[in-house]
């Protein structure tokens, strides 16, 4: 089905990620359109694939919202693990998506690794059933298929092998120190000069951006609780200790989802 998602501030210049990962992405996302007319030219396929991967909450969701705002684009999605969903539900997606106004849209396939692991189909739909949507003789022109997946290496080799079905595999890690400071500060720019900010930092790292958005607003709770007319370092530094005893150690957030 057509997701409706709010796409709105969700350019690249406003999404915080890795710029190296954006630059990957962007450039060659927009690159595949300004060679629509190479591609028709030379009897290609106008398809283009993207894996991206990594733990959950590391900006995977925000990538795909900044490449739906860039092009104007609708984003169909199937879940994998709807008991009604089938062969025929997988290939009303990607019809859909071909039938767009726009001639081109985005087919979002969540969680790949987990529906076709090297053990085999764990969903309804079997491998060469998704093969062939994606890259099969019926498959349309101007589908961006995008998967996500947290462990590229447990999925059947297959969806990989082949150039077409996924031509660009990039990682979302975990945001280093830079990043966490930029996210912080998008937040509140009161931030900057706190003493207890750097301690925020530091004691943040290993978190997802997830982790961080849970942190300031557990922070945000402390500020209302304390009626302090912004959130300070100290809260959000109280915050980033609890949520991390809550994780006893263990920093990964639970997947924040397309729909979010």
């Amino acid at each position: 089905h057509v997701t409706e998602v709010d796409i709105h501030n969700y350019s690249w210049d406003n999404v915080i990620l890795d710029p190296k990962v954006i630059s990957t992405l962007k450039d060659d996302f927009e690159s595949f359109f300004e060679r629509k007319a190479w591609f028709k030219e030379k009897s290609l396929p106008f398809r283009r694939g993207y894996l991206l991967h990594g733990d959950p909450g590391n900006g995977k969701t925000s990538a795909i919202k900044a490449m739906m705002w860039e092009r104007n684009m609708d984003a169909h999605t199937l879940s994998f693990f709807d008991k009604n969903v089938g062969l025929s539900e997988l290939n009303s997606v990607f019809e859909s998506a071909s039938d767009s106004e726009s001639g081109s849209a985005i087919v979002v396939l969540e969680d790949i690794d987990r529906a076709f692991p090297k053990s085999g189909s764990k969903c309804s739909i079997e491998l060469q059933e998704l093969l062939n949507a994606i890259d099969g003789i019926g498959t349309k022109e101007g589908i961006i298929t995008i998967a996500t997946a947290n462990d590229p290496a447990a999925l059947d080799p297959a969806i990989l092998k082949r150039p077409g079905r996924f031509d660009r595999s990039i990682k979302f890690d975990n945001p280093n120190a830079a990043l966490r400071e930029r996210y912080f500060i998008s937040k509140d720019t009161a931030f900057q000069g706190d003493p207890f900010f750097e301690q925020c930092i530091a004691d943040s790292d290993g978190y997802s951006f997830a982790q961080l958005q849970e942190s300031y607003i557990m922070a945000g709770q402390f500020a209302w609780e304390e009626k302090t007319p912004n959130v300070t370092a100290l809260q959000l530094l109280k915050a980033i200790g609890i949520l991390s005893s809550g994780n006893k150690g263990v920093k990964k957030a639970n997947s924040a989802g397309f729909s979010l």
